[in-house]
């Protein structure tokens, strides 16, 4: 039903990047016997096999443990203090602890060494949603699954503020959402300039003070760009982009039914207060068309 993708790379700080870069700054080449000795405490059966992802300051290993496939992500702790994000990942850490949803990357352990910190995660065995296209049936199923998804994390306290194809994965044909890396507490007020512009709302881009609904208007944004294969709203120049994305309303291409444009124009309400809430978009007709 659905094939295997490229990821694209993980935040830099706050604020995401579309592409992969052509390679990491990730570089330990002491990391195989530094994990070696970590995992003594941890896993000891634990198996590498090979490297299948990267980003700028991590890689991404295929790993075995008691006949079961994981994704063991390494993170380069010189480069998240170089980059003062250290903060970020323990909360990555954190949050993903409590998480506990079957359309959600689970946790399942963390541990640490010197120079790494290791996240052994749910392997995902069809890679993520960028590069991959999708007929209609398809679209609204992952939509749906991303919906059930947020609604959890919603319930827990929690935004992601980086909905993008490069963060949901797909195993056995369903959703995975992971990589929380900016993820917050909805509870702390924010407003912060974070995320992949093609993805940000109006209040971030203004940097006002914003809640979970920012996750909303990147689920529209997502349903535009599965649809047609690049975001509604794109410029070579940023800063053009980033005053289109608040002044512009979206262009429809000519292929898009009526349907699938009232849902995503329930997303992409300039202000957070006028858009739909997950209940809404889960009950639309779209998704049971």
């Amino acid at each position: 039903m659905f094939n295997s993708a490229q990821k694209r790379a993980p935040p830099q700080l706050l604020v995401t990047p579309r592409y992969r870069t052509t390679q990491s700054e990730y570089n330990n080449p002491n990391s195989e016997r530094l994990f070696e000795k970590a995992k003594e405490n941890s896993f000891n059966q634990l198996k590498v096999l090979q490297q299948i992802g990267y980003g700028k300051f991590s890689k991404v290993m295929l790993a075995m443990l008691n006949g079961e496939k994981f994704a063991l992500k390494i993170i380069n702790k010189g480069c998240t203090i170089k980059t003062q994000t250290q903060q970020h990942l323990q909360r990555e850490i954190q949050i993903m602890k409590q998480l506990n949803h079957p359309n959600i990357v689970k946790l399942f352990k963390e541990f640490s060494d010197e120079k790494n910190v290791y996240l052994l995660l749910e392997y995902c065995n069809q890679g993520s949603l960028f590069n991959q296209k999708f007929d209609q049936t398809q679209i609204k199923q992952i939509i749906k699954e991303v919906l059930l998804a947020l609604k959890y994390l919603h319930s827990q306290g929690i935004m992601h503020r980086d909905i993008k194809p490069e963060n949901i994965y797909l195993h056995n044909n369903h959703v995975k959402l992971g990589d929380f890396g900016i993820a917050q507490y909805i509870k702390k007020q924010s407003k912060s300039f974070c995320g992949t512009l093609d993805y940000m709302a109006p209040e971030v881009i203004n940097q006002n003070f914003y809640d979970n609904r920012i996750d909303i208007w990147s689920v529209g944004i997502l349903t535009y760009e599965l649809s047609n294969l690049e975001p509604p709203i794109k410029d070579r120049d940023q800063k053009l982009q980033m005053r289109r994305i608040i002044s512009e309303e979206v262009q429809y291409p000519r292929h898009f039914d009526q349907k699938l444009k009232n849902f995503i124009s329930k997303c992409l309400k300039k202000r957070s207060d006028e858009r739909a809430t997950i209940d809404e978009l889960l009950n639309d007709e779209y998704i049971h068309s």
